[in-house]
């Protein structure tokens, strides 16, 4: 059986369940909204770690560490 993504689109509530279906094993249901923040604040934190190393070249910003986030939590979900 395989793992479908389904989206809640509610703004107000995060809601990471998995529900047992006829389809597949587990349906893991996602607030695009909240995971958005989240990936925002994972970001911003990427961000202040590497600038306390003194890695963060220049020019870049949170959207490419929400990249890299999105890409592990995207095979995360995947495997």
């Amino acid at each position: 059986m395989k793992n479908f993504l389904t989206v809640n689109k509610s703004p107000t509530v995060v809601n990471i369940t998995r529900r047992v279906s006829k389809q597949a094993d587990g349906i893991l249901c996602i607030d695009m909204v909240a995971l958005t923040h989240f990936y925002k604040l994972v970001g911003d934190y990427m961000i202040m770690k590497r600038k306390a190393q003194g890695r963060l070249e220049n020019g870049q910003n949170w959207m490419n560490s929400l990249w890299m986030v999105n890409q592990s939590l995207i095979t995360a979900i995947i495997i």
